[in-house]
């Protein structure tokens, strides 16, 4: 018979029958089945933080040995590749001036594509650019082809949510400039294009291989892409 069957019955048993040393007594084994259920308690509770003490301290060694393999790998393949980068920018004798190299073995099976991330960000002399481009604008529409044009390049002049412009727009407007022939607006695009400032945000790699199968797969080189 275990403590709550044995507590049951006690329950079970009118009080008022008990002699004042019966109740005495189950006063006391109530008070040790507490204590003792509380002292399973702690014990459980003390066995948790072990576990998450040793879990957690020792998962940060792994993690952070992880992350120091990672940074060293990752600064190895961008040095390795920096010759590459160079041998293919003097084959094609220009600074080719991109953010991002992509390279694919003979046959095609797999790709690596490794660069620099970039926000767009300009300087302030930005909107003197722009206020040219549009004080332009405002007297070109006086007929309806002429206005068509007009609503184009100030869609291109526009700002995304985040209040930056964005450089792939500023190409189209580069390349309209040329067509467009204008004092003004070639002026106002000059300064467009001096005041871009792209941050980089980070360096990545990414791997593209194809599987037995036939088909494309990401290499996953991430923690949270990795199932």
């Amino acid at each position: 018979m275990n403590n709550q069957q044995k507590k049951e019955i006690k329950m079970a048993v009118d009080l008022n029958s008990l002699s004042k040393e019966d109740k005495e007594q189950l006063r006391k084994e109530l008070r040790a089945q507490e204590k003792a259920e509380k002292k399973a308690k702690e014990a459980e509770k003390k066995a948790y933080v072990d576990l998450r003490e040793h879990l957690v301290r020792s998962s940060f060694t792994k993690l952070e040995l992880l992350s120091a393999q990672i940074y060293d790998l990752k600064k190895e393949i961008f040095n390795d590749f920096q010759s590459l980068i160079d041998l293919k920018e003097s084959v094609l004798n220009a600074k080719l001036g991109r953010h991002t190299d992509k390279f694919t073995c003979a046959d095609g099976s797999i790709s690596i594509n490794l660069g620099s991330r970039t926000t767009e960000a300009w300087d302030d002399t930005v909107d003197n650019g722009i206020e040219i481009i549009k004080t332009y604008l405002r007297n070109l529409a006086v007929d309806d082809n002429s206005a068509t044009l007009v609503e184009t390049i100030m869609s291109l002049l526009s700002k995304d949510n985040k209040g930056v412009l964005r450089a792939d727009k500023v190409l189209q407007l580069q390349q309209m400039a040329t067509k467009i022939d204008n004092e003004d607006f070639t002026a106002g695009m000059e300064i467009i294009r001096d005041a871009y400032r792209p941050q980089e945000s980070c360096r990545f790699i990414e791997v593209r291989y194809r599987d037995e199968e036939g088909k494309q797969q990401s290499l996953p080189l991430s923690i949270s892409s990795v199932d």
